[in-house]
């Protein structure tokens, strides 16, 4: 019987890392994999469709308010600023859509996105994992009593070999 609960404890384990795994992939895909798009878009059209459906993907999981960090909260960290600097950004781009792209005026305004961007740290992964904080205590505490079960049904797996061949004799 001791054996079935730490198989369902580990299962559970298993299970809730998987789940967190598979979160933390879709939040990126969602938010900080189309930031780098923008970063790296030619096109300040481009840079300005990318950076909204950053705005869509912080929006979808909740990331739009509140801060990345559960207790050392910081401005660099509340996801309110955060935002704010996506919209103004959004907002800078769009004159420069109607710019002749020879111009030296151009190429800087782009340039100065870019490198905004490329600073901008969403701390999107950080927020979510704020969200499922009590996600994260039950895989910790699953994964620390499996392994507490194992080593425990290992020491008396060992004690009963133990006195078995001590009977023997």
């Amino acid at each position: 019987m001791k054996c079935f609960w730490c198989i369902v404890l580990f299962l559970c384990a298993l299970g809730l890392s998987i789940w967190m795994g598979v979160g933390c992939y879709r939040v990126k895909r969602d938010t900080t994999s189309w930031l780098y798009r923008a970063q790296v878009s030619a096109e300040p059209s481009d840079m300005v469709d990318y950076l909204q459906k950053v705005k869509e993907g912080m929006k979808r999981w909740g990331l739009t308010e509140g801060s990345a960090n559960l207790v050392f909260k910081k401005p660099s960290t509340d996801m309110r600023l955060i935002m704010k600097s996506i919209d103004s950004a959004i907002s800078n781009l769009k004159p420069t859509i109607k710019m002749d792209r020879g111009s030296t005026a151009y190429q800087v305004a782009l340039d100065n996105q870019r490198g905004i961007l490329r600073e901008l740290e969403l701390y999107s992964f950080a927020r979510w994992n704020v969200n499922v904080w009590l996600v994260n205590i039950l895989i910790a505490v699953s994964w620390i009593a499996t392994i507490v079960m194992g080593i425990v049904m290992g020491i008396v797996a060992l004690n009963e070999l133990w006195e078995a061949s001590r009977n023997r004799v």
